[in-house]
């Protein structure tokens, strides 16, 4: 294997425990302490640029996952849509059967199970069942 040509040297100083970490690498990875330096430093730079472009990876995978789930959530609205569409037409057919079909006198009576009724589904809509009131 080619040994690289670095043309740029730095001296630095340090304390002895950082030394002796440095010396501990080299030694496990049967390595100089420049070849440590150099990949720690390297490392760390990389890290910085990692973090300095953190907020530009972090919309890009935004955007991505929202790309990715938009056709699944226009799918679900449009299912929705239809599923409040056929429930308003039998709400709708409903009271007019009621309209047509039930006595004037007994009206009253299906006005007030309609309105029941109605509580109840939105009583079920939000979790809670027979119209009772949820526990906290």
């Amino acid at each position: 294997m080619k040994e690289k040509k670095y043309d740029i040297r730095m001296i630095f100083s340090t304390d002895q425990k950082t030394y002796d970490l440095i010396n501990l690498m080299a030694a496990k990875k049967k390595c100089s302490n420049s070849e440590i330096l150099r990949e720690l430093i390297n490392n760390s730079l990389q890290a910085s640029a990692l973090n300095a472009n953190m907020d530009l990876i972090t919309e890009i995978v935004r955007n991505e996952i929202l790309t990715a789930l938009k056709p699944s959530v226009e799918r679900l609205a449009s299912l929705e849509a239809k599923t409040c569409m056929a429930s308003a037409t039998a709400m709708y057919l409903s009271a007019e059967a009621i309209e047509k079909f039930v006595a004037p006198a007994d009206r009253v009576q299906m006005q007030e199970a309609y309105n029941k009724a109605r509580k109840k589904a939105a009583s079920y809509t939000r979790g809670k069942e027979d119209g009772k009131k949820e526990k906290n």
